[in-house]
């Protein structure tokens, strides 16, 4: 069994937010970390994923990345940067993707 110490997750759907954290297990809390707005591919983009990656994760992290957002106009261009990049490439060590 994997045990995470941190999580991100990005939303782009509008959610309450009192309705979301209560779903939210009290012993995740401290290590979750939700973002109410829609991820980007650019790098440069302060809601990118990708950028989040290569500004905390360091090689000996294990770092897991899932890509489920159901727009392959959004998901296609962060998935090919991941896998062509190399500075973020090298700090993901499990990619999941749900090709749609």
């Amino acid at each position: 069994m994997v045990g995470f110490d941190q999580v991100y997750a990005w939303e782009m759907t509008l959610l309450e937010p009192n309705d979301y954290w209560r779903r939210v297990p009290p012993r995740w809390k401290p290590h979750w970390h939700f973002f109410n707005v829609p991820i980007q591919a650019d790098l440069q983009h302060a809601d990118s994923p990708l950028r989040y990656i290569q500004e905390m994760a360091k090689p000996s992290d294990f770092v897991a990345f899932k890509l489920d957002i159901d727009l392959p106009d959004m998901e296609m261009p962060i998935a090919l940067k991941l896998l062509s990049d190399p500075s973020v490439a090298a700090l993901v060590d499990e990619f999941f993707f749900e090709l749609h």
